[in-house]
């Protein structure tokens, strides 16, 4: 699936994918109302159905001035404090606004399962963004509560967080609930000479199927589980 198949799925949930089409477009119908002119011009290159890539490579053709111009109308900033350019060339300015515009897609909040979405503009900037994408996470007092009680010491190194789709799509348990949908690597075809006639492919029964990937499941939890193992005695 595309990218944004996967997003409107993983999303959607319960409603139609073009009930929550819709609504991407009510927000990107919002932004072009909003914009100056020159903002426009990005904004209008932009593609609801496309992915990071697609729609990056056609605004990164746009001029650095009406990069930044967007820019500033999205909540990025573009310059540091002492004048200097924030983002080296206009494909980074451009990947950049993708992913903000993205970030005020409707979203699943993880700890209270609500849908939302954050607002352009609005006083109070989330809590959290996501490491990958950058959404911003709910308001929710779930939410809050697991902040505050995250924040309330040091954090571990590397400490990320992850929106609902990116914690999703990046599940390391997923690919084992399913059948894998990557095809075996061909073998050396044989000759008709040493193939059995009879020989056939038998259905394992659902219950040795799902014994199996419980096996599986288990063993890939453990080798991962010594990559992430850390000293603690010392």
């Amino acid at each position: 699936k595309q990218w944004y198949q996967r997003r409107v799925a993983i999303t959607a949930g319960e409603q139609s994918i073009e009930d929550y089409s819709v609504k991407i477009r009510t927000m990107y119908g919002s932004l072009l109302r909003h914009a100056d002119p020159q903002t426009k011009k990005v904004l209008t290159a932009f593609d609801t159905s496309k992915d990071v890539l697609v729609n990056k490579t056609s605004l990164a053709k746009q001029t650095r001035a009406d990069l930044d111009a967007c820019a500033l109308f999205l909540g990025i900033k573009t310059k540091d404090e002492d004048g200097n350019n924030i983002f080296s060339n206009r494909n980074k300015v451009a990947r950049h606004i993708v992913l903000q515009i993205q970030g005020l897609y409707p979203s699943t909040c993880q700890e209270c399962s609500s849908e939302y979405a954050v607002e352009r503009g609005a006083p109070a900037k989330p809590l959290l963004n996501c490491y990958i994408c950058l959404q911003g996470s709910h308001d929710c007092s779930e939410l809050l509560n697991r902040y505050e009680h995250m924040t309330s010491g040091p954090l571990p190194l590397g400490a990320v967080w992850l929106c609902h789709c990116c914690l999703i799509a990046n599940d390391p348990y997923r690919d084992l609930t399913t059948p894998s949908s990557k095809s075996a690597p061909p073998s050396k075809p044989s000759s008709a000479r040493n193939t059995p006639k009879h020989t056939k492919d038998v259905a394992l029964p659902n219950n040795i199927l799902m014994a199996k990937l419980t096996e599986l499941k288990v063993q890939k939890r453990k080798k991962y589980r010594l990559r992430l193992c850390v000293d603690t005695t010392a």
